[in-house]
């Protein structure tokens, strides 16, 4: 494969979207968001007394006694698992209520959440609004209806499931080789949370999810609105565990299938950039929703973690 400076600025100028392509963009974003907020808005009539008494219950079996416990039976290969995210995702389940799912308070950290739970969960909350939230589509009823351990075999049953279809489907499109470079490499992690947590395992999804469907594309033209959905799905669900990983794997995988059909190097690049643009207006754009939905409905909001 060659590349030209000059003919990648050439080609990104030629593949450049078009209005209608910004404007399919836009609903698209849209319609996400909307979506979002009616499946979390379903989400928060999960029952709150059977989540709270899962919740006892782990507690008992000490499953919150600090924010990285040690996954003994794993070791060497993982090591801590990150509980503090999840520890924050359940107290704000614990608190969310259909006509405030914008302000979305917590009980804080685990060393917070068990003070909580031991005090039959009357205890200071905190506003965690830097976050959308859209993991709680998941965590919120996998709480309610069934046990934390449970909820981590499920979790990480569907993190295997769609790794193995990634595998299988870069398979296809590449070869064996490239499809357990990159399947088996996210067995290695220095911390298995992304396969048992909640608040990790949701955006994995997505972007094991994006990885597939990045890989099947068809389209001759550059995939902005694929991308931009990745981000806008991203900014929702994620709870900054996993950062720019639902642009990086999809993109990665993108171009390594694109390639392997034969299309130019150049305008594998200058369409690949595209997708960039796409995925950076989809991730901004439910934050600048959500915010200006805050100062509509006068939700004092602070951008500080708890």
């Amino acid at each position: 494969m060659s590349f030209s400076v000059s003919e990648i600025l050439r080609r990104t100028a030629q593949s450049r979207p078009r209005a209608r392509t910004f404007a399919a963009l836009a609903v698209s974003i849209l319609g996400i968001v909307v979506v979002g907020y009616l499946l979390l808005f379903a989400a928060s009539f999960s029952p709150e007394e059977k989540l709270r008494q899962n919740v006892t219950a782990a507690h008992s079996r000490v499953f919150f006694s600090e924010n990285y416990p040690q996954y003994f039976y794993l070791r060497p290969l993982f090591g801590r698992l990150d509980m503090y995210t999840e520890c924050v995702g359940i107290g704000i389940a614990s608190n969310m209520r259909p006509n405030d799912l914008l302000r979305m308070p917590t009980f804080g950290d685990c060393p917070g959440l068990t003070k909580a739970v031991e005090n039959n969960f009357v205890a200071p909350t905190y506003d965690y609004m830097r976050f959308s939230h859209g993991h709680q589509i998941f965590l919120k009823p996998l709480y309610a209806f069934f046990s934390l351990e449970t909820t981590r075999a499920i979790t990480a049953l569907t993190t295997f499931v769609l790794l193995l279809a990634l595998f299988f489907v870069l398979k296809f499109r590449l070869d064996a080789a490239y499809a357990a470079v990159v399947a088996l490499s996210f067995f290695f992690t220095s911390s298995p949370s992304m396969f048992f947590t909640v608040t990790h395992g949701v955006p994995f999804w997505l972007v094991l999810a994006g990885a597939i469907t990045a890989t099947l594309w068809d389209g001759k033209t550059a995939p902005l609105c694929l991308f931009a959905c990745m981000g806008a799905c991203d900014a929702f669900l994620n709870f900054f565990v996993m950062c720019s990983l639902s642009l990086a794997l999809p993109l990665l995988c993108y171009v390594l299938a694109q390639w392997a059909k034969g299309e130019a190097s150049d305008q594998v690049i200058a369409n690949a950039f595209w997708g960039c643009v796409g995925w950076s207006i989809g991730f901004v754009a439910p934050w600048l929703i959500k915010w200006a939905m805050l100062q509509h409905f006068k939700v004092e909001f602070s951008l500080e973690i708890v």
